[in-house]
C-alpha cells in the first residue's frame, strides 16, 4: 500500500492486489498459473492485515479503497530496510514530495491557517477548507483527513505545522468528534 502512495491518498484495493502480486507472485498467484494474479489471495491478506494483524496501519476509506494511517507509514519508514528486495525486484520507496506540498499549501492559504497564525479562535468552518471537507462531514471523514494531513507533514519536521495540527485537532474534538 505504502508503495503505491497510500500514505499520501486512497488506493484502490485491486491495485494493491496486483501489487501483491507484484511482489510475491508465488504467493499471490494461481496454483495452477504462477503468471496470474488471485485476487481472492490479495484480498484474504488484506483483509487479515487490517482487522487482526494490524489494523491500526490500515484507513479504510472507501469499500473499494485504502489508505495507510500515519502509525503504519511510520512503521514502513523505521523498517524500510527490511523491504528491500522483497521477491524477484528490488523495491524503491516512492518519493514524498507533490502531493504532500500540495496539501500543506491548500491548509496554509485556508482561513483556518491565518486566524490560527493570527492568534484568534479556530472554527470547525474554517477547517473544513482546511482540511478539503465540509464541516458537517463524518467523524470519519475527519479521522481521515486529519490522518492524512499528518503523514503529509511528518517528514517536514515542521514544528509551526504540527502546532497548528494538534490547534485543529482539539477544535475538530469538541466540535465533530464529541458531538457525533
Amino acid at each position: 500500500m505504502f508503495l503505491l502512495g497510500a500514505a499520501e491518498k486512497p488506493v484502490d484495493v485491486e491495485k494493491i492486489y496486483l501489487k501483491l502480486f507484484e511482489i510475491a507472485p508465488s504467493k499471490f498467484g494461481w496454483r495452477t498459473r504462477a503468471d496470474l494474479p488471485n485476487f481472492q489471495y490479495g484480498h484474504q491478506a488484506l483483509g487479515r492485515l487490517e482487522k487482526d494483524v494490524f489494523p491500526e496501519f490500515v484507513i479504510r476509506t472507501s469499500a473499494n479503497q485504502r489508505m495507510v494511517s500515519a502509525t503504519g507509514r511510520k512503521w514502513v519508514e523505521r523498517n524500510e530496510a527490511t523491504f528491500r528486495g522483497l521477491g524477484d525486484k528490488q523495491v524503491v520507496l516512492p518519493p514524498r514530495g507533490g502531493e504532500s506540498a500540495r496539501v500543506v499549501r491548500q491548509v496554509q492559504a485556508s482561513p483556518a491557517w491565518a486566524t490560527w497564525t493570527a492568534g484568534g479562535e479556530m472554527h470547525i468552518e474554517d477547517l473544513g477548507a482546511a482540511f478539503g471537507c465540509s464541516p458537517t462531514s463524518s467523524g470519519r471523514i475527519w479521522t481521515q483527513r486529519v490522518d492524512s494531513f499528518s503523514n503529509h507533514i511528518e517528514s517536514r519536521n515542521d514544528a509551526e505545522l504540527e502546532e497548528f495540527l494538534q490547534s485543529a485537532k482539539e477544535v475538530i474534538r469538541k466540535e465533530v468528534w464529541e458531538n457525533g
